[in-house]
């Protein structure tokens, strides 16, 4: 299993974790760090909130912001148990004393509970989008390719081309999901001789340009790649008259 864990401490705070045939990956808990991983590098994320308990819901909040929707563990002292809530939406607790048997029953079993993803729509063959509407909006984000600008409210994001390209193409299919040789095929084409992980470099870079309120949006399918989820049809200028 992949795990993430966020903490000043990085892994040490759950010492026991070490002794599993787990891949471990450490990060700080600062906004910027968890923007820069790939959500879809790791399965469950564990949340050192031993030396500061008010950081477990603050740290769940970025992680869905960063775009992970994957379960969420947090490591306690055995005098934290007694504030802990349901309110933080994490899917469970651990003692920093846990033994390894202890840690990969909660790893196993809060992977178990997650909900699954939804299985969206999964593109077929990338076809040309010239014939769309110019401008697309979907709330306080507004994707112009007639002048190449994007603007969250009335904030102008500076993108480069490709960055563009590929948030264009995600926006006006929405809730459909594309691989990342898809999207490599429709944003670089097919004369590009890179590999495809340069669409997660792209894509934490546009998370990190939209800011919280829409980094989210960009969401990492599972096995699939990548897509941009909207939970109502994105408005197209003549639905706006």
């Amino acid at each position: 299993m992949r795990i993430l864990v966020i903490g000043a401490s990085g892994a040490t705070a759950l010492p026991a974790l070490h002794l599993l045939p787990h891949t471990i990956t450490t990060s700080s808990p600062a906004m910027s760090d968890l923007i820069a991983i790939d959500p879809g590098s790791f399965e469950i994320a564990v949340v050192d909130a031993t030396s500061d308990l008010a950081i477990a819901p603050i740290i769940s909040t970025r992680l869905k912001t960063a775009g992970f929707d994957g379960p969420t563990i947090v490591v306690l002292t055995d005098g934290g148990f007694s504030v802990a809530q349901e309110s933080w939406n994490v899917a469970d607790f651990v003692s920093a004393n846990a033994q390894p048997a202890e840690i990969d029953a909660r790893l196993r079993l809060a992977y178990a509970r997650a909900p699954q993803p939804r299985q969206p729509d999964v593109a077929g063959p990338v076809r040309d989008t010239s014939a769309r509407e110019p401008i697309t909006r979907h709330g306080k984000l507004t994707v112009n390719h007639d002048n190449f600008t994007v603007t969250v409210g009335n904030r102008n994001v500076s993108l480069t081309y490709r960055e563009f390209e590929l948030l264009y193409h995600l926006v006006t299919h929405p809730n459909r999901a594309f691989t990342r040789a898809q999207l490599v095929t429709h944003v670089w084409g097919e004369a590009y001789l890179g590999g495809t992980r340069t669409v997660d470099v792209h894509v934490r870079r546009l998370r990190a340009k939209l800011g919280p309120e829409f980094a989210h949006a960009i969401s990492t399918v599972r096995s699939v790649g990548y897509m941009f989820s909207s939970d109502e049809p994105v408005a197209q200028p003549s639905d706006l008259d």
